[in-house]
């Protein structure tokens, strides 16, 4: 006598190989994240146990040789970490711009990054920005490398 099949077992027959695959891929990336999310905690939970070790053998001169040393690492770092952050807001600012002006149904001007963190304006035709009054940005790329 046949063995009667779930339902879950009739849909995944149904399914093509590639919905298959797809499924797996799926399955896959779930079991890497929770995989490297553990191992991620083993880590930090070893890193805590040797920073403890290593606290408990300096002494207060040490310790306070230790702090001087990393404070201009720290400035330095989180100068740098605050221009990325800004730098990335204002893209993201750009963007719900653009969306809101594409959502509108309005012709909607194109901004992009050009290389070395310059700026350049332009619509979708590739018309420049002086052709659309907005000053003296140019709409190609060349114009952002002056």
């Amino acid at each position: 006598m046949p063995r009667r099949r779930t339902a879950s077992a009739i849909a995944k027959a149904k399914l093509t190989s590639q919905e298959k695959a797809e499924i797996r891929k799926v399955q896959a990336s779930v079991r890497n994240r929770i995989y490297r999310q553990r191992q991620g905690e083993k880590g930090q939970e070893a890193a805590r146990l040797r920073m403890a070790a290593k606290r408990a053998s300096m002494t207060d001169d040490e310790v306070s040789k230790a702090k001087d040393s990393r404070k201009p690492a720290d400035a330095k770092y989180y100068i740098r970490n605050c221009e990325s952050r800004s730098n990335k807001a204002r893209w993201d600012r750009i963007g719900k711009w653009q969306d809101h002006w594409i959502s509108s149904g309005v012709h909607a001007p194109r901004v992009y990054k050009c290389r070395k963190g310059k700026y350049g304006l332009g619509d979708a035709e590739g018309n420049g920005a002086e052709e659309n009054g907005a000053g003296s940005l140019g709409s190609d790329k060349s114009s952002c490398r002056e």
